[in-house]
């Protein structure tokens, strides 16, 4: 992080060529926080008065009477150091340790495009560097965390994903072997379409899971794009509930939708709307207990946008949670969490879908009591009425 030196700028009044050394001296007298003053011409520095060198020279014996009515000029430092008040507090130091050191007791000029701005002191610039120290402590210390964090994800990603890529590799693999070697027998035709039914539903699952992570990193680089086609939300909503349906009836979870009469079309994407929409009942399913229901309903809100909600009456998604399970391969921990596997990317994914279409993704959510998750559409992407 780079600091300008405009927070280390004293705006002290500077001295003319001809003031004489007793006006300067006196202001030195009456102000003990003053420790150096700038003597400028029309605006442009050409030196600087140390108040300890000063008032060595007037209070010295017979110095008054030397010194007291001749000009300042006499008695200042004619090369004094002089930055522009651009430059950055590391910079700075680095002139003073290595090109003039004697700024350090003397103090130095700030200009501002060759103009006198302000005097700056070692004091202002310790305690400007100490600031600027502390500040860097903690992005690195906050570096060092974002890190740490990022290497746990990691960790959990790849556990993860060699649980979800092993799995549906083996049963492929495992099947496949007993179609070919055909342990049921030449006439057990069912039982082989049973491995082949499986083998099916095993590829299915890992290309869903590669798709996952592939759209993850096409977001993450910027390579997104919406194909953008008319559809009807109710369409989406209907065939999502054929695809979860046997899934929650299996669970002993009843599973609904409501609609409004005339809900409007949608310009967006099909494919990623419907992958929203997937992701979303399927763990409204997840994390819904046997006996309990999901629900999803469909209208248009006050302020003329698509509001597409999802609820359940689930265990809840804690306050702690809830700032985290949006972030790429975040699973909440639970026993209902091993009901269905995933990769943690599905919420991720989908507030991400919404984004690109301009619109958005809310959570709020209960322990104990369940989940609403809230997809809105902006007005600007619905177009006539659905027939």
């Amino acid at each position: 992080m780079t600091h300008q030196l405009d927070r280390l700028v004293l705006q002290v009044p500077p001295l003319s060529e001809d003031c004489p050394c007793a006006d300067a001296y006196d202001r030195f007298a009456a102000d003990d926080n003053l420790l150096t003053l700038a003597v400028v011409r029309d605006g442009v520095p050409v030196g600087i008065v140390d108040r300890n060198q000063l008032m060595f020279q007037l209070a010295h014996n017979f110095g008054r009477a030397l010194y007291g009515r001749k000009a300042i000029c006499q008695l200042m430092d004619a090369a004094p150091l002089v930055v522009d008040v651009g430059v950055s507090v590391s910079t700075l130091n680095r002139i003073i340790v290595q090109e003039r050191p004697g700024a350090l007791l003397k103090g130095f000029i700030i200009t501002e495009q060759d103009r006198y701005l302000g005097v700056g002191t070692a004091l202002s610039l310790l305690n400007l560097t100490v600031e600027h120290m502390t500040q860097r402590a903690e992005d690195l210390a906050a570096a060092q965390q974002r890190a740490q964090t990022a290497n746990l994800a990691k960790s959990n990603f790849l556990a993860s994903m060699s649980h979800e890529l092993r799995t549906p590799l083996n049963a492929i693999i495992g099947f496949s072997e007993l179609i070919a070697r055909q342990t049921a027998g030449h006439e057990d035709t069912s039982k082989y379409r049973e491995y082949a039914e499986d083998i099916h539903a095993s590829g299915s699952h890992l290309l869903g899971v590669i798709n996952d992570v592939l759209d993850v990193a096409k977001i993450e680089a910027g390579h997104t794009e919406l194909n953008e086609t008319r559809l009807a939300p109710q369409n989406l909503i209907e065939r999502c509930l054929r695809m979860i349906e046997p899934r929650a009836r299996k669970l002993e979870i009843h599973i609904s939708a409501s609609c409004d009469d005339a809900l409007p079309v949608v310009l967006g994407d099909e494919t990623k709307l419907q992958q929203v929409l997937l992701n979303l009942v399927s763990n409204a399913v997840k994390f819904t207990p046997a006996g309990g229901r999901v629900t999803i309903e469909a209208c248009c809100g006050p302020s003329d946008d698509l509001t597409i909600a999802i609820a359940d009456s689930g265990i809840g998604i804690s306050t702690q949670d809830l700032e985290r399970i949006m972030e790429p391969f975040v699973q909440v921990d639970c026993e209902l969490n091993r009901r269905f596997d995933g990769t943690g990317l599905g919420l991720h994914l989908a507030r991400s879908f919404m984004t690109l279409h301009g619109g958005n993704l809310k959570i709020e959510s209960h322990v104990g009591i369940g989940t609403r998750v809230e997809l809105s559409l902006p007005k600007e992407r619905l177009l006539i009425q659905a027939a």
